[in-house]
């Protein structure tokens, strides 16, 4: 069996909370004739409704250069464990990637960091990624330690190195934007997502929704 990384786009809807499949979802699929399939967006923690399944717009994408662009990336960054922080600013489709992941629906962002404060981080979080491969003999407390604190410092690095330059987090957004607009809907995709966001059952319930940049694993 082959195995590999998928990319696609499809259109998500995001809720503010879980809702029954029976008393609410149910309904929908019976007026809009479709099956709208509900899960936990497992970056976010959020509850979705997919709309339109990132299968829909794979024939689109198929040739499409700016999209195969950034799969050709993505795939390269994800079977390269040498690269350094500090270089990983520069594939700017992967951090479009890290944008979609953990920037475009976070309600919550932290305060930005000046230039200077990233390049310590930077410089931190590379010398404690060395140190995992090194020889150092430490305690089990001590690899706990490091280990917790390299953690850390991948989370905060992954939104920090995006939002803390304006001009940089600008082109990402746009790159981001320019990807979602490979596709066009059908009029009867257009027709359903209407059907969807207007559907009584989800009156002041929807956070957000539209394209979003998809990827996973078979």
């Amino acid at each position: 069996m082959v195995h590999g990384n998928y990319y696609g786009i499809q259109y998500e809807i995001f809720l503010s909370k879980e809702i029954d499949f029976y008393d609410d979802l149910l309904p929908i699929w019976m007026e809009v004739r479709a099956r709208i399939e509900i899960e936990k967006d497992k970056n976010s923690d959020q509850y979705k409704l997919i709309v339109i399944p990132y299968q829909q717009f794979n024939k689109q994408l198929h040739n499409n250069k700016l999209f195969n662009n950034y799969i050709r990336e993505n795939n390269e960054i994800s079977y390269n464990k040498d690269l350094s922080q500090q270089s990983l600013r520069g594939y700017k489709f992967f951090m479009v990637r890290q944008y979609e992941k953990f920037i475009k629906h976070e309600t919550n962002l932290p305060e930005s960091i000046s230039k200077e404060e990233l390049i310590e981080l930077i410089i931190e979080s590379d010398k404690l990624n060395k140190k995992t491969w090194s020889d150092e003999k430490m305690s089990e407390e001590e690899w706990r330690e490091h280990d917790k604190k390299q953690s850390e410092l991948f989370k905060q690095l992954r939104v920090q190195r995006i939002i803390c330059d304006p001009e940089y987090f600008e082109e990402i957004k746009s790159i981001n934007k320019n990807l979602l607009e490979q596709v066009n809907f059908t009029k009867e995709q257009s027709d359903l997502v209407e059907k969807v966001i207007s559907h009584p059952k989800l009156e002041g319930l929807i956070k957000w929704h539209g394209l979003n940049l998809i990827d996973g694993f078979y």
